[in-house]
């Protein structure tokens, strides 16, 4: 697909088709017969990366209110880490993404959007865009709608996302504030036993 109305189009005509994000996580599933799926919808073409401090390309919100800035759903980590425009809460997607392991591979192909939507409970991406205040694009037949990052999440590996729908970005505010984040592991390579964010207002706020 060239768009997520194309995605969502392609979604309606192969209802067991999986949307393919950055792939760390589903193509490994595939390879070890967890998942099975007649077709892989891949999002890369869609123009759903980048950040943007000014305008939305790829979505009809806008971002280009003061305090807001739009990061692609297919943004990976290597590119949040490089953003210079992440300030405020949203810093804390930078910062998150500084700590992520698994090598260059991983942070050059696993994305901000293919984490929120896994919802894997133990990593990083989840708790983070809670945290950030961040709110989820989502884009359907019926057009686009806004969903708190707090209430996007249903459960462990369960968001609100209906069958034919695609995540095509976040809004986070940008806001000045002090921001943190920390993660719990056993070993480098291990996932999180715990993750924590914190934000706290500037004096005077």
């Amino acid at each position: 697909p060239r768009t997520a109305a194309d995605a969502c189009a392609l979604l309606t005509e192969h209802q067991a088709a999986a949307i393919l994000g950055g792939g760390t996580m589903l193509l490994p599933a595939l390879r070890r017969g967890e998942r099975s799926h007649p077709h892989l919808i891949d999002l890369r073409r869609a123009g759903l990366s980048g950040v943007s401090a000014s305008s939305v390309s790829a979505s009809s919100v806008s971002a280009s209110s003061p305090g807001m800035i739009w990061v692609g759903a297919m943004t990976t980590y290597a590119e949040l880490d490089r953003s210079e425009k992440l300030t405020g809460r949203a810093a804390l997607l930078a910062t998150a993404s500084r700590g992520i392991t698994g090598g260059a591979q991983l942070r050059n192909q696993a994305t901000i959007g293919g984490s929120a939507c896994y919802a894997n409970p133990a990593s990083d991406m989840p708790g983070c865009l809670a945290g950030a205040g961040a709110q989820v694009v989502i884009h359907g037949h019926s057009g686009e709608r806004l969903v708190a990052e707090d209430q996007f999440f249903l459960g462990a590996f369960r968001t609100v996302l209906g069958a034919a729908e695609v995540v095509t970005g976040f809004l986070v505010p940008t806001h000045p504030v002090h921001v943190g984040y920390y993660k719990l592991k056993l070993s480098e390579g291990s996932w999180p036993i715990a993750t924590a964010t914190a934000v706290l207002e500037p004096a005077g706020h």
